[in-house]
């Protein structure tokens, strides 16, 4: 994972900014401004990749769109109009006594909302990239890189708190192998990444 990349947005918002999340601490925000936030998520969804088998006799279908999504962003709310930008690591990863599977990406995703009391709605674009898979079993090492991807999100996302707040979204994104093992392939070679996705996020 490359921290700088999570960086980038708080180094690139003011410290003197208004922030609705900090003030009126006696109510659920209400100050028009800009605010940062961190979030994780855990999404599910996708065609398979490769199948896992485990000494233990169970399976895993390892999906494009799994698992765990990590990351930090701004926000700028303007009364019940809004923009958010987020930075995250997107990444799945199995592993065995013979080997491991590790598929992962970068996210950087603007998301227009509308916030009512309590409740935010998003949608926007989603740009993915540095997106790799290493497969790595009985000695065996393989290693796939993909173009970089334009996707869509839509989201709700619900306060709990004066800083937290619980979502879920659904995200359509499909990836084009670009390379095998370093070597260029044919076009036409994708996966379908589409996944749903429940994430919880501070904000502050």
């Amino acid at each position: 994972m490359r921290p700088y990349l999570l960086l980038a947005s708080v180094l690139a918002f003011g410290a003197q900014a208004d922030n609705p999340y900090i003030q009126n601490q006696d109510k659920l925000g209400g100050d028009d401004g800009l605010a940062f936030s961190l979030f994780a998520g855990y999404t599910h969804g996708g065609d398979n990749f490769v199948a896992v088998n485990y000494t233990n006799g169970t399976k895993e279908n390892f999906r494009f769109g799994n698992r765990y999504h990590l990351g930090l962003g701004g926000l700028w709310e303007n009364g019940t109009w809004g923009a958010a930008f987020n930075l995250g690591y997107h990444f799945n990863f199995a592993d065995g006594t013979n080997g491991e599977i590790e598929l992962e990406r970068y996210t950087a995703e603007f998301l227009p909302y509308y916030r009512w009391d309590r409740h935010k709605f998003l949608l926007g674009p989603s740009w993915h990239f540095d997106v790799k898979a290493d497969i790595d079993i009985d000695g065996v090492h393989e290693k796939f890189d993909f173009d970089d991807a334009l996707g869509w999100i839509v989201e709700y996302n619900y306060q709990i708190t004066q800083h937290n707040w619980v979502g879920v979204r659904y995200q359509w994104v499909e990836y084009d192998l670009e390379k095998y093992n370093g070597i260029a392939v044919p076009s036409g070679l994708s996966g379908d990444g589409d996944h749903w996705g429940v994430y919880y996020r501070v904000v502050f």
